[in-house]
């Protein structure tokens, strides 16, 4: 605490209470573990603690009678000089305690996102500034990994468990996307569902390989087997989705006229038109 005592010691005295009251939080403060700094008006380090260096990411003394914004990116250094200037005129006076965020580069070179909040301890046309400094970088991980997750859900919650395709939800998102673009380039798109039956004799006979008696619904083998088909005919800009058991579907885009839709709707009959192997 030297540094800092020589520099409370030099203020003027009628703001020495406020000095030794301010000297004795920075104690508390500091037993607590908090990441605290004393600033001159140009934002020049005075004293830190060493959980505010490890927040910065720089060793204590490299901090010592440096401005702070020397450590913060271009962008953001300022920002945060405008604001300690403000604070320091005593333009906050009054209020809570300001806040900016800020970018610090290590000596590791590693960028930390910090929360710094700025207020005026000190009497004077131009007062000391004590800053508390708030890691970011667990905030930053949580809200990366709750947008995954987020993703996640949504994607797992618009795609069928048993081929990968986008399901109903999917296929609406996807016919969606298809009229925003044909808006845009102004051509045309097609919705064509492929409609999945069994042969009689198929639907009649159970066994581990096959569809459901009755039902109608195919077997996973021959399910994948006419999905190998048909995106074997469509183009790149194409989707194919499964809104349903025993259904396909094709969002056809870039397509010129009407007659493109119905070429694309033969392709894919002529994939199936012979019988697909349980």
């Amino acid at each position: 605490m030297t540094r800092m005592t020589d520099a409370l010691g030099n203020s003027s005295d009628d703001t020495s209470e406020q000095l030794l009251e301010l000297r004795a939080v920075m104690s508390v403060l500091d037993s607590a573990g908090v990441a605290f700094a004393v600033l001159a008006d140009n934002s020049s380090v005075l004293h830190t603690n060493p959980a505010f260096a490890r927040t910065c990411g720089r060793p204590a003394p490299e901090l010592q009678d440096q401005p702070l914004t020397r450590w913060v990116i271009e962008e953001d250094a300022d920002t945060l000089s405008a604001i300690a200037g403000e604070v320091a005129d005593g333009a906050t006076s009054g209020q809570p305690a300001h806040s900016t965020d800020a970018r610090f580069v290590g000596a590791d070179g590693k960028v930390r996102p910090v929360r710094l909040h700025l207020d005026l301890v000190a009497g004077g046309d131009r007062g000391l500034l004590v800053c508390i400094a708030q890691d970011r970088s667990e905030d930053r991980r949580r809200a990366r990994s709750d947008r995954s997750a987020k993703v996640a859900r949504a994607v797992a919650e618009a795609t069928d468990e048993e081929t990968g395709l986008p399901n109903r939800r999917g296929l609406e998102e996807a016919l969606a996307s298809a009229s925003r673009r044909s808006r845009n380039n102004r051509a045309p798109h097609a919705l064509i569902r492929c409609e999945l039956t069994l042969a009689e004799q198929q639907a009649d006979t159970p066994g581990d390989g096959g569809g459901a008696a009755g039902t109608g619904v195919p077997s996973t083998t021959v399910l994948h087997s006419c999905i190998d088909r048909v995106r074997q005919r469509l183009r790149p800009a194409d989707t194919i989705a499964r809104p349903d058991e025993v259904a396909l579907a094709i969002v056809a885009e870039d397509l010129h006229d009407e007659q493109d839709a119905v070429g694309v709707a033969y392709r894919l009959l002529s994939t199936v038109v012979e019988p697909v192997p349980d």
